[in-house]
């Protein structure tokens, strides 16, 4: 789940979508794990708005690709240990 609208290159989705989706989530207790892109960086909890501001306490998992498949091996590899 990543914001569109923090993305320049995407013209998909919105931010307050995201929000929106990332609120309902963490609201039904339904565990997240923060994945950052290649060269991304997680934004300051004051600048997040203020329902999703638990994502900034989070361990993100930075993923070293800036390839997609990549991205997804690499992903993989960090979350089966927490789906074990």
């Amino acid at each position: 789940l990543t914001p569109g609208a923090l993305d320049p290159n995407s013209s998909r989705g919105g931010e307050d979508e995201f929000y929106e989706t990332v609120t309902a989530v963490l609201k039904a207790n339904i565990a997240v794990v923060p994945v950052l892109l290649h060269g991304a960086a997680f934004p300051a909890p004051a600048l997040l708005p203020e329902a999703i501001r638990p994502l900034a306490a989070m361990r993100a998992i930075r993923l070293e690709h800036t390839d997609w498949q990549m991205g997804a091996r690499e992903l993989l590899k960090e979350l089966r240990p927490l789906m074990a």
